[in-house]
């Protein structure tokens, strides 16, 4: 009896170590994201009004809270540390439990994420400037090319909200590089001003992109949701077998 708890209890903490372990890279490969977004500068500030709240400072603080709970069961299961293990287990539940109540508000407020969004895109596009302008914002500019290059359009409700624009007035090339149509054969480019340029504004398109983005993270939020339970359940079971196993061993002994 006591030989096969002990296989079961080998068996189950190295699995839990693999997860551990999984959960350390992924962490890592977050501080890396963030410490790469800090040194270029290629966060969007602009969104959220405050440099706290930027994606390499949220990513930051992500990445180092994931290896620190991560290093603890880690330790804990490859130690066989009890105390250790019921941390985990609790920061694990506590973390559980706030991924589920921002995924709960994250569905019930999207509609006013997207709204806040896109208005902040159309005060980004009358504050874009040229990079050797005195008023130029790399978190600015950096927000507008992010969405216009990867939803493949150029202004707000269309092209023409850029004619109203600092930029439009003072730059030889009157559109933003991000705006150039990089597909010409798509049938989804226009002539402006000798540029071509993507046909469609972004209000339709971005918030067809944001529902995409959100299902993505909502998918990446699962998985994260699904290992993470099955860590909380296989290190209770750890502890378990390894209580039952440790008085096996005192009665054994006796």
């Amino acid at each position: 009896m006591a030989k096969a708890l002990n296989c079961c209890l080998q068996f189950w903490r190295f699995v839990l170590i693999i997860i551990d372990a999984a959960f350390v890279l992924v962490g890592l490969t977050l501080l890396g994201l963030a410490i790469y977004l800090l040194v270029t500068q290629a966060d969007f500030t602009f969104i959220t009004g405050t440099k706290y709240a930027s994606g390499a400072v949220l990513l930051l603080i992500a990445g180092a809270i994931t290896v620190l709970v991560a290093g603890i069961g880690l330790v804990g299961a490859a130690g066989l540390f009890t105390l250790l293990l019921s941390i985990y287990i609790g920061i694990m539940c506590f973390i559980v439990i706030l991924e589920i109540t921002a995924g709960i508000l994250g569905f019930v407020y999207q509609k006013q994420v997207s709204t806040v969004v896109q208005g902040r895109f159309s005060d980004a596009i009358m504050e874009y400037r040229n990079e050797s302008s005195r008023d130029y914002r790399s978190d600015v500019n950096n927000f507008i090319d992010f969405i216009q290059k990867n939803a493949r359009c150029c202004g707000y409700l269309s092209s023409d909200d850029w004619t109203q624009t600092v930029y439009y007035e003072n730059s030889s090339q009157h559109y933003p590089p991000s705006c150039l149509c990089s597909d010409q054969t798509s049938g989804l480019c226009t002539q402006q001003s000798a540029q071509t340029i993507w046909t469609h504004g972004c209000n339709a398109t971005l918030a067809e992109y944001l529902r995409g983005e959100l299902a993505l993270l909502g998918g990446i939020g699962i998985a994260f949701g699904v290992m993470e339970m099955s860590g909380i359940v296989i290190t209770i079971g750890v502890c378990a077998c390894n209580v039952v196993f440790q008085r096996r061993k005192k009665e054994m002994s006796i």
